[in-house]
């Protein structure tokens, strides 16, 4: 008896023992490239984003089989001419592309895409048609569309407010596609729009926004710029003596973050919508994630999450792919299996990203969540 149960000991020794031991390098590599936005509008998307993706590698380096990713990385300044430059520049011997950019350059570089037959898995942009019109792209951020519906429900059904005014910017695509979506969904759940004006249109002048308020009879904004054109409205608005509320658009906590480390009260009280909150319940992989970034003085934001999750799908498709030959990887990527992701469970159907969505409250600096919507 004493002899069996040493060795069912034994068995159960050497099988965690296989369980926990880490890869030796095989010397093969898998080049990936990535085009990551780390100056300009868009430096938030490429600077956080990467301390996420590279956090991701630094906590599993290899393969099973030994083999390593490698990233060569490419900074486009926040520029559509140079991300399509980089692309038409990706040699035969690249296995897949990641861009930390903008949905106008996500949108830019598709002719180049579709020319090179390039897996390419964009992880910030998150404009609707860039899926559908190249079949070599996969989205993992949430759609405008779902985004804008889930924001048009909240407000009407959970805050039952009816008059909504929209504040965009008539030079950005995602702020004129998202707030277009919106505009439709808020009609259809019978609100009414009360206001549509591009942010490029006010003069800043508190007067101008004290009248502009008081004469639409607003019950809350819909807010869809970026972080510098939200600090200025901001800066004015909070000075109003109004009870209108803000709602905000995805990634704005993370972008001011960047831009304006210190003013981050001006968003104090402010609604947004992420994939991401400071109060969400936490799963394994972000509790690993969130002790590596605090032992290397990081923190765990929208952005650092894409990016660590963006790996984990990649290093995920690369693994079902034998020789990593582009047509299968980009299969694996567009069609994945269901995974924990850092920030939510995750799946990509047709090279959409089926993921949870949260809606939160800002207060000092951090995002605390409202509802989680699926």
């Amino acid at each position: 008896m004493m002899k069996l149960i040493v060795a069912v000991s034994l068995i159960f020794l050497l099988s965690s023992c296989e369980k926990d031991r880490k890869p030796l390098p095989s010397g093969k590599k898998i080049y990936v490239q990535v085009i990551a936005s780390q100056s300009g509008s868009g430096a938030a998307f490429g600077l956080q984003g990467l301390q996420g993706l590279f956090s991701a590698k630094d906590l599993k380096p290899l393969l099973p089989n030994g083999d390593e990713i490698v990233f060569k990385i490419q900074d486009d300044s926040s520029d559509v001419k140079k991300s399509q430059k980089y692309v038409d520049m990706i040699d035969k011997n690249s296995t897949a592309l990641l861009t930390f950019c903008s949905s106008a350059t996500q949108l830019g570089i598709i002719p180049q895409v579709q020319h090179k037959k390039i897996p390419t898995l964009a992880v910030i942009a998150t404009h609707d048609d860039f899926t559908k019109v190249c079949s070599y792209m996969t989205r993992l951020s949430m759609s405008n569309s779902r985004e804008a519906e889930v924001s048009a429900s909240y407000i009407r059904d959970e805050l039952l407010m009816s008059r909504v005014g929209i504040i965009y910017s008539k030079n950005n695509i995602y702020s004129k596609s998202i707030s277009e979506y919106f505009e439709r969904k808020f009609k259809q759940l019978d609100g009414e729009v009360v206001l549509s004006r591009s942010i490029e249109s006010f003069n800043n002048k508190k007067e101008n926004y004290q009248k502009l308020i008081d004469d639409s009879d607003l019950d809350i904004i819909f807010l869809s710029t970026n972080a510098l054109l939200s600090y200025k409205f901001l800066k004015v608005f909070n000075t109003l003596q109004t009870d209108v509320k803000i709602f905000a658009t995805d990634g704005l906590l993370s972008d001011m973050h960047k831009h304006f480390p210190n003013d981050m009260d001006i968003l104090n009280g402010v609604l947004t919508i992420d994939h991401y909150s400071h109060s969400m319940e936490f799963n394994e992989q972000s509790k690993i994630l969130i002790k590596y970034l605090k032992k290397h003085k990081l923190s765990l934001n929208s952005f650092t999450g894409l990016g660590y999750e963006a790996y984990q799908i990649l290093y995920d498709a690369l693994l079902a792919c034998k020789t990593y030959n582009r047509e299968c990887v980009n299969n694996k990527l567009r069609n994945s299996k269901l995974f924990d992701g850092v920030i939510s469970n995750l799946q990509t159907v047709d090279g959409n990203m089926q993921r949870a969505i949260y809606v939160n409250e800002i207060q000092d600096g951090k995002m605390l969540r409202k509802v989680k919507v699926y």
